[in-house]
């Protein structure tokens, strides 16, 4: 079980009464006395029959976030999974202890593997798992660490499909597919092969970064596949692994649904990667670059008509086919006003913050085009920036202007649309829409493993390939926990974000009361602390008060 319990009780004798410290558990469902602690008579341990102890101190334990995550975990039998393909220890801490305290402690507090031993003893964890603080060193972690190959984490992650679709009735025929990358501080003498220097998302690019590539469920953003790849790979490459990978996995994942369509966006577009996907039973829908579809841009707008959305939205969008990578594709392009003026006021916007640069380069004489143009390429980073800003150079001087007759040419042809392309030939225009914009749940799924709080990929003190892996396994087994837990809530009839429930959870606590018992020593009880509101509702829902 999660947890026991820790009393003082009193026992009768004939006329005498005897107390008791003693440690119950529930053995197959009920309640037993494990442990039993003769202490003496009341008037021995509290110096008067009529007197009851008062508490000498109180320890706090975190309790909601762990106690409701372990329940998870163990549903999903993910202990007995690890150790099943790696191999358990006759004695100690196995491989699948050391890699779902990982987990935990990702989800709900991440730490450093030197500050896990302190973290655990600061949680239930400790009365649960019963090991010592001297087991949980970060050589120990890493010892352990080191007995995980690709090859293995692979064969763990098919048998929790498997789990997840036999027992938790996930939904499969939407899968959201991306990729992401995380900086580190790794030296760039350290001989690794996984960071490499390449555009970071968090503008990081003075740093080495790792990849990670993402395969989630629509419904609830539960990860089904994961690999940790090298910062400067292409996510062409990396796509066309990930689907090498779900070919092999499609028996498996066609046991709850044999009709699954897979949703990527213009990044992963590659012949070769598509001629494989054709070949492939899994559908899919994509999107294009816009610039290398100009004749789908310059379609007048009175072509559009109003696709139907979520909630009583709509869409306006123009629907044709064509061939795409050598075959016939439904083609639908979206336009969105609102995204119109973002993209224009965001232009605005940058080309005023640029003004001062390129006004200083106007200051300078006896300047060249040729001296000029890389200081001006340097300047005008950014999307649509070169399209929109004119520059020349008149007698040594150079002159700049923003180019309204090209804004005016941006907001008529590109402004607010995307392409998407289909082989979903007979899903509705909406349909096609509302797959394609799935796509922010796995945008919701990268930022919550960039936020410090929960479920967070930092900090990662790893400077070796095959460590960093191990440590992207467990990051993606906290994010698998978390959003089963969330699922569990919202079927519950709880509408609550991961972030929100965990922040709930976090603040539900176990106090341990210290009780002076004079010669016996003392004596602890255990109690939760008090809730109200939400925090009370969420115990209620997961039944963490059992």
């Amino acid at each position: 079980m999660l947890c026991c319990s820790v009393a003082i009780i009193r026992k009768r004798f004939g006329n005498r009464v005897y107390l008791y410290d003693v440690i119950c558990k529930r053995v197959n469902g009920k309640p037993r006395i494990v442990s039993q602690k003769y202490l003496g008579k009341p008037e021995d341990v509290y110096g008067s029959p009529k007197l009851e102890p008062k508490a000498k101190a109180a320890r706090i334990y975190d309790y909601g976030a762990i106690t409701a995550l372990l329940k998870i975990a163990q549903e999903l039998k993910l202990v007995e999974t690890i150790d099943a393909v790696v191999g358990k220890r006759r004695q100690g801490v196995s491989v699948g202890q050391y890699i779902l305290l990982a987990a935990l402690n990702r989800a709900v507090a991440p730490k450093s593997k030197r500050q896990l031993g302190d973290w655990y003893r600061q949680t239930i964890l400790w009365r649960h798992f019963g090991f010592k603080r001297r087991q949980l060193t970060s050589q120990r972690f890493w010892d352990n660490m080191g007995l995980l190959t690709q090859c293995k984490i692979d064969k763990i992650e098919r048998r929790l499909n498997e789990s997840l679709i036999q027992h938790w009735d996930i939904n499969l025929a939407g899968l959201i597919y991306d990729t992401t990358n995380f900086y580190t501080f790794i030296n760039t003498q350290t001989k690794c092969q996984l960071p490499q220097r390449g555009h970071n998302k968090q503008r990081r690019n003075d740093l080495r970064q790792v990849g990670l590539a993402l395969l989630v469920t629509r419904d609830y953003r539960i990860p089904l596949l994961h690999r940790v790849c090298a910062g400067n790979e292409a996510d062409t490459t990396q796509f066309g692994r990930v689907v090498g990978d779900l070919t092999k996995r499609h028996r498996i994942l066609a046991q709850g649904c044999d009709d699954i369509t897979l949703v990527f966006d213009k990044g992963n577009n590659a012949r070769k990667n598509q001629v494989v996907l054709d070949q492939t039973a899994f559908h899919f829908v994509g999107s294009l670059v816009a610039t290398q579809h100009r004749n789908l841009l310059a379609v007048s707008r009175q072509e559009y008509r109003a696709a139907p959305l979520v909630g009583g939205k709509s869409l306006l969008a123009y629907r044709t086919q064509q061939q795409v990578m050598g075959e016939l594709r439904t083609v639908v392009v979206t336009y969105n006003p609102k995204l119109a003026e973002a993209q224009e006021r965001g232009i605005r916007l940058t080309v005023k913050h640029k003004t001062p640069f390129l006004n200083k380069l106007a200051e300078k004489r006896k300047v060249t085009e040729a001296t000029m143009t890389l200081t001006v390429k340097r300047i005008l980073v950014g999307q649509y920036l070169q399209e929109v800003v004119n520059w020349r150079v008149v007698d040594g001087r150079f002159q700049w202007w923003l180019d309204e007759e090209g804004l005016n040419r941006l907001r008529r042809e590109r402004l607010g649309k995307k392409i998407l392309f289909t082989d979903r030939h007979e899903w509705t225009t909406g349909e096609i829409i509302r797959a394609y914009h799935g796509q922010y749940v796995i945008e919701h799924a990268f930022r919550q493993m960039k936020d410090p709080y929960f479920v967070s990929w930092w900090p990662m003190f790893h400077w070796t390939d095959q460590k960093m892996m191990v440590h992207g396994f467990y990051c993606v087994l906290a994010l698998l926990l978390v959003s089963l837990l969330t699922k569990r809530v919202r079927e519950a009839g709880k509408e609550i974000g991961s972030q929100r429930l965990l922040a709930l959870l976090d603040g539900i606590k176990e106090v341990a009361v210290i009780y002076p018992l004079g010669k016996a020593g003392a004596a602890t009880e255990y109690v939760r602390s008090e809730l109200f509101g939400e925090e009370a509702e969420v115990q209620e829902l997961l039944k963490l008060g059992q």
